[in-house]
């Protein structure tokens, strides 16, 4: 790979530079590229100062180090700048260490589809609109551009199960922390092994976000320190976005300043948490047992919560479980993903039901009078939480620390990744409230929740009438003597309820 062909390509007009014009609106981004790239004899004055800044003053790296972690702000042109360095790289690859046949990948991830297919659009008009580039194209499909000379660029959604088996020349990670089907240290595990024979390079590319995970974790541990692996870079919007007035970024943070200074100035959320240590909801999980446990006739009361969705962006999910031994078992959870049909999703969640011998089920208090009445037609009795969701995670979270939950290990259902991602917030008030990351779900973390609060609070006892007892004559009686029979030197006249 030739390090000085990647930034030239970057900005010459002929190349990848056709569709950055005008490439001086680029140039902080550019002084980024050349550090990384150990081109420090390329860079101006204005440029190495810049580079500084950012980089909390560490100096320039004297080689390429396999790590760069960039945390940026919000409209700072991340996502274009990803594709514009995923097409230099897969471009300028060096081949010599693919065996003969062996595709070479550059891989770029982002949060969701509709993400991915952004920067695959720009990846494809920075090739395209370069008639140099564009001959480059040998095919073209929905998540990859294969190129000549055994090369592709492919980009996804992030998902740590669809990386194996490839060969990565660099993988490229977009909004690294607002990850929705994984989080950036299961990614960062699984593209480890694919870029061991081709000493690969890793780019997370992020806004900021709460204070956990590998994005934060890399600027904790090497910003400012001359890393020979690792580069880290802080930067706001308007460092790296030289068309937005700070005037309107200041505005912006001024509306809400804790939110604002991480969206715009990258600083890392103060007022944000997990709820959830990894390693307690690690404890958890069973791996060996089935996924759903059968009906057991030993089970004195199985218990079933659903957070329905409409179908057609949220999965449905229904949950059974029951208390042994003051533990809470999941027997099962049922997650359809969107889009479905809700009224069928809706009676399947009835069938299961009455597999387990269930009459009531609890919901989302906000859920639509349909979702009641779906059930409540099929003889179920449909109940409303009186919890909102902010706490029955917190109350869940002691149950868990105790390690008094069992949950199935699932690669089907989310319920895992979305109990680790759950984030505590705490507002000015001093109330505490508890939701899924942006572009995050809990839908089916929030059916478990419910559940166990379901099965573990305290039963209400019945109602029982005990009749009237009377102790007469020093004798207990259910029924009183006569007058007539009535000593009053035994005990006295007594009548105890």
């Amino acid at each position: 790979m030739s390090r000085r062909d990647i930034v030239e390509a970057l900005t010459d007009p002929h190349l990848i530079g056709a569709a950055l014009e005008p490439i001086e609106d680029w140039r902080n981004w550019l002084a980024i590229w050349k550090a990384s790239f150990a081109l420090g004899d390329q860079m101006t004055d204005d440029e190495r100062a810049f580079f500084e800044r950012v980089a909390g003053g560490r100096s320039v790296p004297h080689a390429p180090p396999r790590r760069l972690t960039i945390t940026s702000g919000r409209r700072s042109g991340k996502s274009r700048q990803v594709a514009a360095i995923g097409c230099a790289l897969a471009l300028y690859a060096d081949r010599s260490k693919l065996a003969p046949g062996e595709t070479g990948y550059v891989m770029i991830l982002a949060p969701t589809k509709e993400q991915s297919a952004a920067i695959f659009d720009y990846a494809l008009a920075f090739l395209e609109t370069s008639p140099i580039l564009k001959r480059e194209i040998e095919n073209v499909t929905r998540e990859e551009i294969r190129l000549r000379g055994n090369t592709a660029l492919i980009v996804q959604a992030a998902d740590a199960r669809t990386v194996r088996s490839k060969s990565l020349i660099a993988a490229l990670v977009d909004e690294s922390c607002f990850l929705r089907d994984t989080n950036d240290k299961e990614l960062w595990r699984a593209i480890q092994p694919a870029m061991l024979t081709t000493n690969g390079v890793w780019i997370s590319i992020s806004s900021a976000g709460r204070k956990s995970g590998l994005q934060y974790e890399r600027w904790r541990d090497h910003y400012g320190k001359d890393s020979p692996d690792d580069l880290v870079i802080q930067a706001t919007t308007t460092d790296l976005n030289l068309t937005i007035d700070r005037s309107t970024v200041d505005a912006l943070i001024a509306e809400d300043p804790e939110a604002g200074r991480s969206e715009y100035e990258s600083a890392w959320r103060q007022d944000l948490s997990s709820l959830f240590p990894d390693d307690v909801i690690d404890r958890a999980i069973v791996s060996a047992r089935p996924e759903v446990l059968p009906y057991d006739p030993a089970v004195k009361r199985y218990v079933a919560s659903v957070d329905m969705s409409a179908g057609r962006h949220d999965a449905s999910v229904l949950c059974i479980g029951h208390v042994h031994q003051d533990r809470f078992i999941t027997d099962g959870i049922f997650w359809r993903p969107a889009p479905h049909d809700p009224a069928a999703v809706a009676a399947e969640f009835v069938s299961i039901c009455r597999e387990y011998r269930i009459t009531e089920l609890t919901g989302d208090n906000f859920a639509g009078s349909w979702v009641s009445g779906s059930f409540t037609k099929a003889g179920l009795k449909y109940n409303k939480s009186p919890k909102d969701r902010s706490r029955l995670y917190l109350e869940a979270l002691p149950i868990f620390m105790q390690g008094r939950v069992e949950i199935p290990d699932s690669a089907s259902v989310p319920t895992v990744r979305e109990l680790k991602n759950l984030e505590r917030r705490l507002a000015t008030s001093g109330r505490e409230s508890v939701d899924h990351p942006r572009h995050g779900s809990d839908d089916a973390a929030n059916a478990l929740a419910l559940a166990m609060f379901v099965a573990l609070k305290p039963q209400r006892r019945a109602n029982v009438w005990v009749p009237p007892s009377f102790c007469v004559n020093g004798m207990w009686s259910d029924s009183p003597l006569s007058h007539a029979d009535h000593d009053p030197s035994q005990f006295g006249a007594t009548i105890a309820r």
